[in-house]
């Protein structure tokens, strides 16, 4: 829900890379994926079952988040094959999915 408070904030435009997004993203919430936050806390984790995330991935808790707006038409996704920079969404089914742009959804036009 903390981000749908501040999706209004962020520069939202169509096909926005999704890189751009969770930048945008963290600067505003600092304690998701690449924020200062999370980049000061993360080092500090010493649990055994604990592994930092693969450079694409987005964590499960971001991926939810994500996947809730999208469900409630806030955000779409678009996938390209031939993307590198794509990032890959966890479903709560432990599927992964490759998401390669933002763009508003229905909902916040």
């Amino acid at each position: 829900r903390a981000i749908e408070g501040v999706l209004d904030n962020l520069s939202l435009t169509a096909a926005m890379p999704i890189q751009t997004f969770l930048s945008q993203l963290a600067e505003l919430l600092p304690m998701l994926d690449g924020g200062a936050y999370r980049q000061q806390v993360e080092p500090m984790i010493s649990a055994d079952n604990w592994q930092p995330l693969e450079k694409h991935m987005i964590s499960a808790a971001l991926s939810q988040a994500l996947l809730r707006l999208e469900l409630t038409m806030q955000l779409v996704f678009t996938t390209r094959s031939d993307d590198l920079d794509a990032m890959v969404l966890q479903a709560p089914d432990g599927s992964l999915r490759r998401i390669s742009t933002v763009s508003p959804g229905g909902a916040r036009k």
